[in-house]
C-alpha cells in the first residue's frame, strides 16, 4: 500500500505568468464605453424617420397592394410621419411573416385603430 498523497499549493499555479498574484496585479483597463450609431443621441423610441425615394416608391408599392386594409387605419392617423410608420409595419409583417413581434405590434395598430388612433 502506497503512502497517502497530499496537495501542495503550487507557487507557479497561484501566480500568473509573472510571478505574482492576481490580487497584487493591477485593474485591467476598464472596456470603452459602446458609441451608438446616428439618431441615438435621447433616450427611449427613436423618432420616426422620413423615407428615401427608394423606400417611398416601396411603401406606395405596399399601400397600393393593400389600399383595402390601409385605407381605414390611415384615415384614423394623423400626420405624414405616423402614415410611414404604418406601411413600414406592414412592410416589416409582409417580408418577415414569422417576426413575431412586427406581427405583435402590427395586431396592436390595427386594434388601436379601431378605436382610435395609435399612440
Amino acid at each position: 500500500m502506497s503512502a497517502p498523497r497530499t496537495w501542495i499549493v503550487d507557487a507557479g499555479r497561484a501566480a500568473n505568468a509573472e510571478g505574482m498574484p492576481r490580487r497584487a496585479l493591477p485593474d485591467r483597463p476598464r472596456a470603452p464605453k459602446v458609441q451608438r450609431g446616428k439618431g441615438y443621441g435621447h433616450r427611449g423610441r427613436p423618432r420616426t424617420q422620413s423615407a428615401d425615394a427608394d423606400e417611398f416608391a416601396d411603401l406606395m408599392r405596399i399601400y397600393r397592394e393593400q389600399v383595402t386594409i390601409l385605407e381605414p387605419i390611415m384615415e384614423v392617423m394623423r400626420g405624414e410621419e405616423k402614415q410611414l410608420a404604418v406601411l413600414r409595419l406592414l412592410r416589416d409583417v409582409l417580408t418577415r411573416p414569422d417576426d413575431i413581434g412586427a406581427r405583435q405590434r402590427w395586431l396592436a395598430l390595427v386594434m388601436a385603430g379601431r378605436g382610435g388612433e395609435h399612440p
